[in-house]
């Protein structure tokens, strides 16, 4: 539609006159079932983005084919300006999820995005233990990543359960044992709550697969762990 062609073009002007017509539809989609506000917050265009949630009218949630809502364009973009203004935005679902169970903030340890994950630890709603398909949370995703940096970030979270565990019963502690990541093994070891005698859906402890693995450090590390049980 013109509407969509003057926001690929981030023709502002025309955008302008386009949305003091009231047959156009904001809301309408295209082949890949994006609105006009999901390809503002794709290419990244404050003013356009501004411009639409202005109208009031604007559906801020609306999903196309994989399921990603306008917020999910703006998170994988980088688009920090963009997503204060959809943060700001009363109506928006900030834990939605995308056709892999995955909301905005999941996106984020896929782009190492420190300045996104702390823009949406401050909104009220968001979800930090939200499980994608497989059960994953955020700080699963983060260790597996071996994103140091967002790992740090989540632990200093109240809300974060440092031992949710995904459908295999496995924990953010399990997945940097298996990962070998030492670091991130270490700052988990550190949080008061992390249990290190948890046992996967197979009863299968963290002492066993990194023994199992050949892991003679961080087999130490728990070792040293005052909370180890003596029956692990």
């Amino acid at each position: 539609t013109p509407l969509f062609y003057a926001v690929e073009q981030r023709s502002a002007e025309i955008i302008k006159i386009l949305l003091q017509c009231d047959k156009v539809d904001v809301d309408c989609k295209d082949s890949r079932g994006c609105t006009p506000l999901s390809y503002a917050a794709e290419k990244g265009s404050p003013e356009i983005v501004e411009m639409l949630l202005q109208l009031g009218k604007v559906n801020v949630n609306c999903k196309d084919w994989r399921e990603y809502t306008p917020l999910s364009y703006a998170v994988k973009q980088r688009s920090a300006e963009v997503i204060k203004m959809f943060l700001q935005c009363d109506k928006v679902d900030v834990n939605c999820k995308d056709f892999t169970g995955c909301t905005p903030l999941s996106y984020t340890t896929e782009k190492g995005s420190t300045e996104i994950v702390e823009m949406l630890l401050q909104s009220d709603q968001v979800d930090v233990n939200c499980k994608e398909s497989l059960g994953c949370t955020l700080l699963s995703y983060a260790v597996e990543k071996r994103s140091t940096e967002i790992v740090q970030i989540l632990l200093q979270c109240d809300k974060v359960d440092v031992n949710c565990k995904d459908f295999t019963g496995c924990t953010s502690l399990s997945y940097a044992t298996e990962k070998g990541s030492i670091e991130i093994v270490e700052m988990l070891l550190q949080c008061d709550k992390v249990d290190v005698n948890c046992k996967d859906s197979r009863g299968c402890t963290l002492l066993f697969y990194t023994a199992e693995n050949g892991s003679t450090e961080i087999v130490e590390m728990l070792l040293q762990s005052n909370d180890l049980s003596s029956m692990c």
